[in-house]
C-alpha cells in the first residue's frame, strides 16, 4: 500500500517537473522569466482604432432635438456635412424643375420618342439619387453621425466629373455655363472638405 502511494507521489512529482521544464523552455524562447510568465497577463497589441469606432467629441443627438441641434451646428464637421446635404438636395429640386424650365417633353420630341423617354427617365432617376444622397448627408449632420469617408469621396468625384464635362459638352461662351461650372467645382470642393473633416 505504501509502495503504491510512494509510486503515485513520485509519478505526480515527475509530471510537475515535466510541466515546469516545458514552461522554462517556452519562456526561454519568448525571452522572459518563468515567474513573470506564470503570473503576468499576455501582452496585447494595441492597434489604431478604426475611424468608425473612434470616440468623437461630438455627442450623438436625435435629429428632432432642436436645442442640441443648434449647438452641434457650431461644429465645423457638422456644418460641412449639412452644406453637402443641402447642396445635393438643391440639385434634386433643380432637376425636378426641368420639365418646366426646358418645356419638357415638348422640346424633346424632335429627338425622337425613345430619346425623349430615355432623357426623362435618366433625369427622374438622377433626381432620386440626389434626394437620397443629400438627405442621408443632412440626416448624418443633424444626428451627429460620421458617414463613411467613401460616401463623401464618391460625391466629390461625381461633382468633379460634372465640372470636367461642362466645357466638353456645353458652350463656355454663355455666362450661365461658366457659372454652373463654378458651382460644380465648389460642390466637389465642399465634399473634399467633408472627407478631410470626417477622417481627421
Amino acid at each position: 500500500m505504501q509502495a503504491r502511494e510512494r509510486a503515485a507521489s513520485s509519478g505526480e512529482s515527475a509530471h510537475r517537473a515535466d510541466q515546469w521544464l516545458l514552461l522554462l523552455h517556452r519562456d526561454a524562447q519568448q525571452g522572459r522569466p518563468a515567474a513573470m510568465a506564470s503570473s503576468s497577463k499576455p501582452a496585447t497589441l494595441r492597434l489604431p482604432m478604426p475611424w468608425h469606432q473612434r470616440s468623437t467629441t461630438r455627442t450623438r443627438i436625435h435629429p428632432l432635438d432642436t436645442v442640441n441641434m443648434a449647438t452641434s451646428l457650431l461644429n465645423l464637421e457638422v456644418t460641412t456635412l449639412l452644406i453637402c446635404g443641402f447642396y445635393n438636395l438643391g440639385f434634386a429640386a433643380f432637376h425636378a424643375a426641368f420639365w418646366s424650365l426646358f418645356e419638357w417633353p415638348a422640346r424633346l420630341r424632335p429627338s425622337g420618342t425613345i430619346n425623349a423617354a430615355i432623357t426623362q427617365t435618366l433625369n427622374i432617376v438622377l433626381t432620386y439619387c440626389f434626394l437620397v444622397y443629400g438627405g442621408a448627408l443632412a440626416w448624418a449632420a443633424v444626428g451627429s453621425i460620421d458617414p463613411h469617408p467613401f460616401i463623401l469621396i464618391s460625391g466629390a468625384g461625381f461633382w468633379l466629373l460634372r465640372t470636367v464635362l461642362q466645357p466638353v459638352l456645353f458652350s463656355m461662351r454663355d455666362r450661365r455655363s461658366v457659372g454652373m461650372t463654378i458651382i460644380f467645382l465648389a460642390g466637389s470642393a465642399i465634399h473634399v472638405a467633408g472627407v478631410i473633416l470626417v477622417v481627421s
